[in-house]
């Protein structure tokens, strides 16, 4: 390894280390791309594993500061150069994101599953979901049968590459599913708990224990069970000094769990940590959800309704600039009721105003199949 090589390295290993400030991802876009102009025509063959870091460093810093041409531009380097499965995984994870992102969860669900699949992780593809679920729970409860929140929580820490790549990619794709296929979603839930109960525990671990509360909840009735779930999530957030899915967890349990059993206004503190989390550490998609949630809450709350569209608004001009755009369609009903209650659209009794006609997005969202709205 040469100098140069070494430098860049060093280089790379600083900006993913010090992107635990959000406002440092257009630098480091900025400083990457100037690493990946000093490579040579023959970096891929002569300096791989520097190429390989640059690029999909690059696409996750394009990602994040929503410029997705110059990101799908790096990830395509990454797919024609990569050696192997596990050097494309990284890109892989921001592909996922990025097309959740622009609202494409059908095609981020379809991509992700692939690779799940040659990471060992197969999922069935066929009609009879339901009964998948219902087997598939039953082996989640044999798990957990008889061992307290403690014993759960001192498993063995994950240590197979393979197991926590898949794990890292569930946890991507949980998300993007729960937006279009809730059995899709809850299978994802449940291989995530299988798979720590089995292997070990890591980081995406607590969200698969919250994201089963939804599970067990909404689909078996079983609050009480979801909330234990909830809480030992928490309690798994507590024990580690760092979690990259704190922002998951927290707008999970927060938004569909605690408010079972608490007010509402007790989840907007932790919601607003939820999204300052996910957007320092880069996960945008959580911070977003998070912030949608947020509105919802305040409205829950009986917040001024002028508070309530200051708020909204200053969240979807975010989602907007970071060009999330499945979150910001998510909320326009929402924001355009909001604005009916206040006398600002001609017809109150429709979503037709200055933000929507909802005769259009009701097109949209069915033509899309695979899109949700508030």
């Amino acid at each position: 390894m040469n100098m140069r090589e070494s430098s860049w390295q060093d280089s790379i290993y600083l900006l993913r280390k010090n992107q635990n400030r959000w406002q440092l991802f257009l630098p480091a876009a900025f400083y990457l791309n100037t690493g990946i102009s000093l490579l040579d025509k023959t970096s891929w063959v002569d300096q791989y594993n520097l190429s390989l870091q640059l690029f999909s460093a690059c696409a996750e810093a394009e990602f994040c500061t929503g410029h997705f041409d110059e990101m799908n531009k790096k990830l395509q380097e990454v797919f024609s150069n990569a050696r192997c499965l596990d050097d494309e995984l990284y890109a892989f994870f921001t592909l996922t994101s990025s097309l959740m992102a622009q609202g494409k969860s059908y095609e981020a669900s379809e991509a992700g599953l692939l690779v799940l699949s040659q990471l060992g992780e197969a999922f069935p593809r066929h009609s009879d979901m339901k009964s998948i679920i219902v087997v598939e729970f039953a082996k989640v409860k044999s798990l957990c049968e008889g061992k307290t929140n403690g014993e759960i929580l001192a498993l063995k820490a994950m240590d197979d590459g393979h197991k926590i790549a898949a794990m890292r990619l569930m946890y991507f794709l949980a998300h993007s599913s729960f937006l279009g296929c809730h059995d899709m979603y809850a299978l994802i839930v449940l291989r995530m708990v299988q798979t720590s109960m089995n292997h070990g525990i890591c980081d995406e671990s607590a969200f698969g224990f919250c994201a089963l509360g939804i599970v067990m909840g909404c689909m078996f009735k079983d609050t009480d069970g979801g909330r234990r779930f909830g809480q030992l999530a928490l309690h798994f957030l507590k024990i580690k000094e760092t979690n990259k899915c704190f922002s998951g967890v927290i707008t999970v349990v927060y938004t569909y769990l605690h408010p079972n059993y608490h007010h509402y206004r007790e989840s907007l503190e932790p919601l607003e940590k939820a999204y300052e989390s996910g957007m320092i550490n880069g996960d945008v998609a959580m911070a977003m959800s998070a912030a949608a949630q947020i509105c919802f809450h305040e409205f829950q709350c009986g917040e001024e309704l002028a508070k309530v569209e200051t708020t909204t608004t200053k969240y979807m001009k975010l989602m907007m600039a970071h060009k999330q755009e499945n979150f910001c369609k998510f909320l326009l009903p929402y924001s355009q009721a909001i604005r009916n209650l206040m006398g600002y659209s001609d017809d109150s009794e429709n979503l037709i105003g200055e933000l929507m006609d909802q005769e259009e997005l009701l097109k949209e969202v069915l033509k899309s199949k695979h899109m949700r709205v508030a």
